[in-house]
């Protein structure tokens, strides 16, 4: 078993190698596109399909991971080591039975993490069931899906803000 120090060395040695594999850089002055992509596939008329995500730089992405493990800590005797948001949600999920107020108190926490650290945060919405009208032929739906379509979006998003005349890249 290593000890604390070489634990944290080796989780940092990690984190770097994971930064240049999405980056293909050592650049500290790239930035990450982190985009979590929530998804429902039952999605039903009328639901929406929504992905988002935050921009962080090395040192943001650093930061999230060192703030996240310890946030996770004292969770842990409850049963939660990781956050999946299907483990949150009734009927199903491993987590559904926890009080509101616990639950609220651990999602507060992520938003305050999340919004302390990132550049910025970007999200898109797809209304599934007008997706469904738009791209009504069977074609268009086997190579195009309304998270598809919202990971585009996103990403015209991303890239519209970069090239803002305002933009300013910080370390």
């Amino acid at each position: 078993m290593l000890n604390l120090p070489a634990q944290r060395r080796l989780r940092r040695a990690r984190l770097k190698e994971f930064w240049f594999l999405m980056q293909g850089s050592t650049d500290p002055n790239r930035k990450l596109v982190s985009v979590t992509c929530y998804l429902d596939e039952s999605a039903t008329e009328g639901q929406i399909a929504l992905l988002g995500g935050c921009v962080l730089d090395w040192n943001g992405f650093r930061r999230l991971d060192e703030r996240w493990t310890k946030m996770l800590i004292p969770y842990a005797a409850h049963g939660i080591t990781a956050i999946h948001m299907t483990d949150f949600v009734r009927p199903h999920g491993k987590h559904a039975g926890l009080y509101l107020e616990f639950k609220l108190h651990i999602f507060t926490r992520i938003v305050q993490i999340i919004r302390s650290l990132a550049d910025y945060t970007v999200s898109v919405s797809i209304l599934v069931d007008a997706f469904q009208r738009v791209f009504s032929k069977a074609p268009s739906i086997e190579i195009l899906s309304p998270y598809g379509m919202a990971f585009i979006g996103l990403t015209q998003l991303n890239i519209k803000s970069i090239c803002l005349p305002c933009w300013r890249l910080t370390a």
